[in-house]
């Protein structure tokens, strides 16, 4: 007899009853209508909880602004004060020209009981004349002081007319703590000095108390230049020596309205708290009154936490409810439905570990990074696992700070640091540099990053970078294999620039042999003479062979150097000379004396200037005899940059060509004409100048433009 699957039994007999699937159903229902019920709560309840704080915190404000503007009438009864003193002190001060000594007097009398009587905080009275020496002074035994250095003194002599408020300091004259008002002194019109009224900033300190004496509030008396503290009901000491606190948020508010409340963070003591203003027209003052929301806001803490408290039982309960009936009326469907989350936890599992061991072989390092506003270092970078592998150090070892940058050469960190510039200012940006590996071997990384998204004061990057060691090595054969390339094609012109110095040797020796045998000792000035051209000459060849010695030779070098086009364009000039002569092409140059030197490498920019010219050679050859045959190389200056054009006769770049001319083993040369790699090698070498090359029509024919990228601190040569 057969034995039948328990497992398979129990399906089929669950997949024969029409009684479950139809339990599920409203037992579903019930689980949405519970979920739905309790979202809704939960909006609800926040959004009465927001509209409840709004108005608490209104109430507040609107409270602490009625004190704000109480102070406010304080303050201007000073101000009037000092403004009327003002104007006893310029009318003393006209008496005195005036001879009217007894007047002066009498009114120098009043103005120093004023100052002795200390009403409204005023301690000091004083003038100052127009070159800034102290002239007159409420204080006994005051002797003449240099007040020049002051501040308001300085704004008033430059024609601010209104009153200044200055921060407290000690007066050199009282001696004493003390905010200063000024208002200037005229005399026909112009500037004849300045006004000081002193306060003292303890007994402002003190009437601010009196008049508010509600706990747990504090009043603040500010300037609105610069948030600098002038009195406080509580605690002014310790600010006097140290100013730290600054009200920057309160300071754009208030040049924003004239009064206002708000909810901030306090500069004072770093407390949440409710905060009114009330900002004086008359002068650069701030009245600020602070209430901590602790304080304020008590009961509607309280009503919160019940809220939220009961939100949580009554969505709690409802949840009990529900998982109870789930359990009473599914317990076979909630375990099919465990069976079907441990297979799909399996399958979930299976993908990570496929996706992992993916990640360890594969041929690039991916990164995820913070960077910052400044855009120089990468903050809390997570690698894949394969980091070891292509980089050769441990994540602890690249991860710490400064880590990854002390890898890099000088170039490489300029690099790197001008592609994280690009990839915060456009988001996207490629770049490679060498990198030393913790054996000491050094390899070339090819990094590129994307901006996933913006934060408040940074960008999240994902990036990738790989090991670019072997292609480097095939372009810098292929870019030799090209130089080798261009010498054999320039190969006639080179031996007719070799065989012109070689044919005046030979002469000039067989005319001295000549010389010596037929004149003797009587030829041998001449003889010399003789020698020495060919002494030149033997020069010119060793030159040129050297050159071309140089220009083959690969260029070991990966580090840019401060290069001057002008003996770039001597070497390359000396390569294509003959073959453009040959040609029947007339080079016209159009080079400043005096250029900045750009960074780049010698023979690498010599390679770039040689295939553009022997192109436009190629271009030209091929028009008919008739045609005129001529190149222009250009070159000019920019702050940022050495500019250098190649423009030719030759007719121009078909336009739906321009896109592609820079790929490689593009050409539309004849097949045994080119190989399609001098442009693409040309656009390689100035990328990594940092560099760009770009490929127009001009008037006349094609016309390459090199942008290369001016030396710091370069001077012309």
């Amino acid at each position: 007899m057969a034995t039948r699957n328990p497992a398979r039994q129990g399906d089929q007999a669950g997949a024969a009853s029409p009684v479950r699937p139809l339990a599920g159903r409203p037992l579903a229902l019930a689980l949405l209508a519970w979920a739905i019920i309790s979202l809704l709560a939960i909006e609800l309840t926040q959004r009465y909880l927001r509209y409840a704080e709004g108005v608490v915190v209104a109430q507040i404000g609107e409270d602490l602004l009625s004190s704000a503007k109480a102070q406010q009438q304080n303050l201007l009864r000073t101000l009037e004060a000092v403004v009327g003193l003002h104007a006893l002190v310029q009318t003393r001060r006209e008496l005195a020209l005036q001879d009217n000594e007894a007047g002066a007097a009498a009114l120098g009398a009043r103005i120093i009981s004023a100052a002795e009587e200390e009403r409204f905080g005023i301690i000091q009275i004083a003038e100052i004349d127009r070159d800034g020496m102290l002239a007159w002074s409420t204080v006994p035994d005051w002797k003449p002081v240099d007040l020049s250095d002051r501040e308001h003194f300085q704004l008033h002599r430059q024609g601010q007319r209104a009153p200044f408020v200055s921060t407290p300091l000690v007066g050199r004259t009282s001696g004493r703590w003390s905010v200063q008002i000024t208002l200037p002194l005229i005399e026909e019109g112009r500037f004849a000095g300045v006004f000081v009224a002193s306060l003292d900033p303890l007994l402002l300190s003190r009437t601010l108390a009196e008049i508010h004496q509600r706990s747990q509030e504090i009043v603040s008396v500010i300037r609105s230049l610069d948030g600098a503290i002038m009195a406080r009901s509580e605690g002014l000491g310790e600010y006097l020596q140290n100013q730290s606190p600054r009200y920057g948020a309160l300071l754009e508010r208030a040049r924003r309205a004239d009064s206002g409340y708000f909810r901030a963070v306090s500069a004072d003591d770093h407390r949440d708290s409710i905060i009114a203003f009330q900002r004086l027209a008359e002068a650069p003052i701030i009245v600020v009154v602070r209430q901590p929301w602790q304080v304020g806001g008590q009961n509607f803490q309280n009503m919160r936490r019940w809220a939220q408290g009961s939100l949580a039982s009554g969505v709690l309960f409802g949840l009990v409810a529900v998982l109870l009936t789930l359990q009473i009326h599914g317990s076979r469907r909630m375990t099919a439905l465990l069976r079907a989350t441990r297979a799909e936890a399996e399958a979930t599992r299976a993908a990570w570990s496929r996706l992992d061991q993916l990640m360890a072989n594969a041929p690039a390092v991916i990164y995820l990074a913070t960077v910052g506003p400044q855009a120089t270092v990468m903050r809390e970078p997570v690698f894949t696992r394969n980091l070891r592998d292509i980089a050769g150090w441990d994540e602890a070892a690249l991860t710490a700070p400064g880590g990854f940058t002390a890898q890099l050469d000088a170039a490489g960190r300029l690099a790197r640091r001008r592609f994280l510039g690009e990839v915060l200012r456009d988001g996207h940006s490629r770049v490679e540099y060498r990198f030393r590996r913790a054996d000491g071997q050094w390899v070339w990384l090819r990094e590129e990053a994307n901006v996933v998204r913006r934060l408040e004061d940074a960008v999240q990057i994902c990036g990738y970078f790989t090991d670019a060691t072997q292609e480097r090595m095939l372009e810098a054969q292929a870019i030799a294999a090209a130089k080798l390339a261009t010498l054999g094609e320039m190969a006639a012109g080179i031996a007719h620039e070799l065989n012109q110095p070689l044919l005046v040797i030979a002469l000039a020796a067989g005319n001295s042999r000549e010389e010596l045998q037929e004149g003797g000792a009587e030829a041998v000035p001449a003889a010399v003479e003789t020698l020495s051209l060919i002494g030149r000459q033997t020069r010119r060849c060793k030159e040129i062979v050297e050159h071309l010695r140089h220009f083959a030779r690969p260029d070991s070098s990966e580090e840019l150097v401060p290069v001057a086009l002008a003996e770039v364009l001597e070497g390359a000039l000396l390569l294509t000379e003959a073959v453009l002569r040959e040609a029947g092409i007339t080079l016209t140059l159009a080079v400043p004396q005096e250029l900045p030197r750009f960074l780049g490498r010698m023979v690498a920019a010599e390679q770039v200037l040689v295939n553009l010219l022997l192109n436009a050679r190629d271009v030209l050859a091929a028009q008919p005899a008739a045609r005129p045959r001529h190149i222009r190389l250009a070159a000019e200056a920019t702050p940022e940059a050495v500019l250098v054009s190649v423009t030719d006769s030759g007719g121009g770049i078909a336009p739906e060509l321009l896109d592609r001319i820079f790929e490689p083993f593009f050409t539309t040369k004849g097949p045994d004409k080119g190989t399609g790699l001098g442009l693409s090698i040309c656009h390689g070498i100035m990328t990594s100048f940092g560099g760009t090359i770009s490929a127009g029509n001009a008037a006349e024919g094609a016309s390459f433009l090199l942008r290369f990228r001016r030396a710091p601190g370069s001077t012309p040569a």
